[in-house]
């Protein structure tokens, strides 16, 4: 159990930073390439893949997911985490969920089914997290959201999601 509370706390920790990028505009062109990791992980070290899901045309979603690159490549570029004797660096995967609930849910489908994710660190708004939310309690995978309405995050219908509204 510390070591989910240790792996939580950090992804929690990168969730909050990423929203010091947010008051940056977006591109007038869509999203622009994001940044390649380049680290090569140390012999031993495990990969945890975490996923996002962000309206990338909005400029809060482009600028979120943004920063969430880039603090994970300054994550892995200071030689990542380590739990128990092990070490960890981050795989970052996200998709655009274009601030719907069907997209929401095709985001999160594709992370956790064709990506392997088992924790989604990031995706804002209501609409996308109630898109979300069926699939993420049905596989038992941490969500964690932002801007989002708390009423409906609240059990029964979620067991499995952190909220900052």
């Amino acid at each position: 159990h510390m070591k989910k509370k240790i792996l939580l706390i950090s992804l929690a920790l990168l969730l909050a930073m990423s929203l010091v990028v947010i008051g940056c505009p977006a591109p007038e062109n869509g999203v622009e390439p994001p940044p390649e990791n380049g680290v090569e992980p140390p012999p031993g070290t495990l990969i945890l893949k975490i996923g996002a899901t962000f309206p990338m045309s909005s400029p809060y979603g482009y600028n979120t997911e943004k920063g969430y690159r880039i603090l994970v490549k300054l994550f892995n570029d200071a030689g990542g985490f380590v739990v128990q004797g092990q070490r960890y660096m981050l795989e970052y995967i996200s998709y655009d969920d274009q601030y719907t609930a069907e997209g929401g849910r095709a985001g999160v489908e594709r992370l956790i089914y064709v990506d392997g994710v088992r924790h989604i660190v990031g995706m804002v708004g209501s609409a996308p997290v109630l898109g979300a939310i069926p699939v993420t309690e049905a596989e038992k995978i941490i969500l964690m959201a932002d801007c989002t309405t708390t009423t409906f995050l609240e059990p029964p219908l979620v067991d499995s999601i952190i909220s900052a509204a």
